[in-house]
């Protein structure tokens, strides 16, 4: 009697699950299973259809801004802490960050490089546990993917244009420039417009191929990189003393009398703390989880192993993960020890303490604007604040990506339908596959606005990709 044992081994260049059927007699003879003909075949067909295209810099760009792009997340994603743990040292924080992040790194870049296909966990979950633990598995990823393209998306007009405009009415005097920027932070239409706009554009630049894409992920990295750059600058070779002049002049002209820096700070001294606290672990360690939440994927582009070129070098999978962490944490320090050197911990504490009615400047106190308020120079106060409209879209793209190559990959292994693994040939992008997650994303965009807040939105991204 014939004893045989299946077993799936990886076949290069086979598609995204990349699984054949094998079976073994007990005599060593090898029969095929696995790649019929007509509608019996396992995959839509033999070869993906996409291209190798992405170089090792498109990569390590694409895991920075995934990840914490850092002109983002300086403006938005890490002061809060200072009120929300009285005490927290954000340094620290994101050192001990760094150190948890490398046996992670590690492990991805030693399985990107060893299974260098699209699908990243979906194609490893299958080969080393089950395939119904990889769908499994990889749809959680792939819907934390869609969530954060939606926060990306809401992003723009509430924390990038519309502060803009604030800040440009505020420093020219201009109502108008006011009103719009208050719109597109408050008004669900406003909002749902500039969403809309960036879903768009990122569609567009999506279904134009893998190259296209990159090269405006980088353009855009670059331009807000250099503006964040120029912030890091300003506040190098700015003082306290000026800063506190400006932002008193400025704070006078929406009614603000005397020292509006002290009154800040004086407003909610009871409930922050004047310095950071390192060696207090019940506010360092929730800290650590808040640099987390931005930190910890930088090994997102084993999603685009498939189409990256030498991808099964494993230094070069590793220099790229290892890469994109030491910029992100490197001048996320930068950021926050010259906004500290400038603002001071107590200022920074008190002014992201919610419902400080002290702080009467309508716009919010973003990084980028609290860094032109230092210079209160007119022409880099457009240079900083006007590069942080650039941030959005290149965090879109590791965020639309990856849910897009999931959705192919899925087609690709008849789980979904098959034309959702159609390929252009001129662009080599998966057209079918784009349309249907960029639609998704709109209307996960229209759900955020209406139903939920941007901590809660953020959160379920984080728990879904977790």
């Amino acid at each position: 009697m014939t004893v045989r044992e299946n077993r799936r081994i990886l076949r290069p260049e086979s598609g995204p699950f990349h699984s054949v059927h094998f079976g073994f007699d007990c005599e060593g003879r090898r029969e095929s299973m696995a790649l019929k003909t007509g509608s019996d075949q396992l995959f839509v067909r033999k070869s993906t259809g996409l291209v190798r295209e992405a170089s090792a810099l498109d990569a390590t760009i694409f895991n920075a801004v995934f990840s914490a792009p850092v002109g983002a997340t300086l403006a938005w994603g890490v002061f809060f802490a200072l009120s929300a743990f009285p005490g927290s040292d954000l340094v620290t924080a994101t050192i001990i960050s760094f150190v948890l992040n490398v046996p992670v790194l590690l492990m991805m870049g030693l399985l990107a490089s060893s299974m260098p296909r699209t699908g990243g966990d979906y194609v490893w979950v299958s080969r080393i546990l089950t395939p119904p633990l990889a769908t499994i598995s990889n749809f959680g990823a792939a819907f934390s993917a869609m969530i954060g393209a939606t926060f990306w998306a809401r992003y723009f007009p509430v924390f990038a244009l519309g502060p803009i405009l604030v800040t440009l009415g505020v420093f020219f005097n201009n109502h108008t420039l006011i009103d719009w920027g208050t719109n597109f932070q408050t008004n669900n239409w406003w909002i749902f417009l500039g969403g809309f706009a960036m879903i768009a554009l990122m569609t567009a630049i999506l279904i134009a191929g893998t190259r296209t894409t990159f090269r405006w992920q980088n353009t855009f990295w670059i331009i807000a990189s250099v503006g964040t750059f120029l912030a890091f600058i300003v506040l190098l070779f700015g003082s306290t003393d000026t800063f506190k002049q400006h932002f008193n002049d400025l704070s006078a002209q929406f009614g603000a009398h005397g020292d509006a820096y002290q009154a800040v700070i004086d407003k909610v001294k009871g409930s922050i703390a004047t310095s950071p606290q390192p060696g207090n672990l019940s506010v360092t360690v929730p800290s650590i989880f808040v640099i987390m939440v931005f930190m910890m994927w930088n090994w997102w582009s084993v999603y685009l192993s498939g189409e990256l070129k030498s991808a099964s070098n494993r230094n070069r999978q590793l220099g790229i993960m290892f890469g994109a962490l030491a910029w992100d944490v490197i001048f996320i320090v930068i950021g926050v020890l010259l906004i500290f050197k400038v603002a001071g911990y107590a200022f920074m504490s008190a002014v992201n303490t919610a419902g400080n009615s002290a702080y009467v400047i309508p716009s919010g106190p973003w990084y980028h604007f609290l860094s032109a308020v230092t210079a209160n120079i007119p022409v880099l106060t457009v240079l900083i604040v006007g590069s942080f409209l650039f941030w959005s879209l290149p965090a879109m793209v590791g965020n639309t990506f990856m849910p897009v190559r999931t959705v192919f990959a899925w087609a690709f292994d008849r789980l979904l339908p098959a034309r959702f693994a159609d390929v252009n040939e001129r662009t080599h992008s998966p057209v079918p596959a784009i349309l249907l997650v960029m639609g998704l994303v709109t209307l996960m965009l229209i759900w955020s606005i209406v139903a939920t807040t941007f901590a809660t939105w953020l959160a379920l991204g984080v728990l879904a990709g977790v």
